[in-house]
């Protein structure tokens, strides 16, 4: 099976949290909604860590290329 993506884990997510806010989540289920729920903003927090610490690497190596021409 194949492992979501930010993108689609966060429309699940969007789709839960409207399941919650009209009631359509049964009490007996309402437990393992909000566990799926945590699970997927600890997903989405640690995708855009990893996106936040990518982007940086580059624009440093960019920095530092740029840094190397000057000289």
């Amino acid at each position: 099976m194949k492992k979501k993506g930010y993108s689609e884990t966060l429309q699940d997510l969007e789709a839960i949290i409207d399941r919650m806010h009209t009631g359509e989540i049964p009490i007996d289920q309402l437990g393992t909604a909000v566990k799926q729920a945590a699970d997927m903003i600890a997903f989405l927090r640690n995708h855009l860590k990893a996106t936040e610490a990518e982007i940086t690497a580059i624009l440093k190596g960019l920095e530092e290329d740029a840094d190397k021409n000057k000289l």
